[in-house]
């Protein structure tokens, strides 16, 4: 099991009650970052999960905040970001909470222990429902009380909608483990969002294909942003042989140059590591 830890030397207990922390909860690994009142990097943390199809559990969850004397401080705010391919995109003129909560019952996988979460998103007009288990929400509640929890798809959509061009088309691809979210822009008006499961790099790229095809858009315009867990080369250079104009999100400062690791990619963690401009 690898550990990769960033923690600046002079970081103390007195700077995390103005220190935002950010964690990240998904089936291949637990990570977590914090970010000063200026919005500086300060310390970094990933450890992988074992076993594929893991999912963390409460227990999990438990014993990795006693082993990180960091989750034990005050934050000025906390974010939970869990990473579940279940959700539900619905637009205001459509919304009711209670018709949201039933047809997300039908459409998803669900379970007895699960809470509906609900997050508007005012760019697009509509609002993410997901949900994720009531007792881990109680728990982190209770250690950290100005949590916000928020869907991996939430900071995709906003941060996406930001970047949006009139023209050409914009695909945005977040790949996650086994899954990745799609949102299709055209003219500034979403046309598509999604969520695919995959196995290996050709079934990234045919459902991509897939969702260019249907929407009939030309695949030598559109220009396809991608972030998350497999931006590697192999699946770079697969999608840009069928669509030129596509490109790796990455920050000026690389974790790569941080940690002096060449292996870590840093757009696995862009979200997580963005997770504290949020406005919630």
């Amino acid at each position: 099991m690898q550990h990769t830890y960033f923690v600046i030397p002079d970081f103390v207990n007195e700077i995390s009650t103005q220190s935002i922390l950010s964690i990240r909860l998904a089936t291949d690994g637990f990570s977590f970052c914090i970010h000063d009142s200026r919005g500086q990097l300060v310390a970094f943390i990933h450890e992988p999960l074992d076993a594929e199809n893991q999912v963390i559990s409460l227990y999990q969850l438990q014993e990795y905040i006693k082993k990180y004397p960091l989750l034990n401080l005050q934050y000025a705010k906390v974010f939970l970001m869990p990473c579940t391919r279940e959700k539900l995109l619905v637009p205001d003129a459509f919304y009711n909470e209670h018709a949201a909560m039933t047809f997300y019952s039908i459409t998803q996988d669900t379970h007895t222990d699960d809470h509906f979460l609900h997050h508007h998103i005012e760019s697009l007009k509509a609002n993410l429902v997901t949900t994720f288990p009531e007792s881990i929400i109680t728990f982190i509640l209770s250690h950290f009380p100005q949590t916000h929890i928020i869907n991996s798809a939430y900071p995709f959509l906003v941060e996406s909608l930001s970047r949006n061009e009139e023209i050409p088309p914009q695909l945005f691809v977040a790949i996650e483990h086994q899954y990745f979210d799609i949102l299709v822009m055209n003219n500034k008006q979403p046309v598509l969002f999604n969520t695919f499961d995959y196995k290996n790099n050709t079934d990234i790229l045919y459902h991509v294909l897939n969702c260019i095809q249907t929407l009939e858009i030309d695949s030598q315009k559109v220009q396809l942003t991608l972030t998350g867990n497999s931006p590697q080369d192999a699946l770079y250079q697969l999608l840009k042989r069928y669509i030129p104009n596509s490109r790796i999100k990455v920050n000026d400062r690389t974790l790569n140059t941080i940690l002096n690791d060449n292996s870590l990619y840093y757009s696995s963690f862009y979200h997580l590591l963005n997770l504290h401009l949020c406005e919630l």
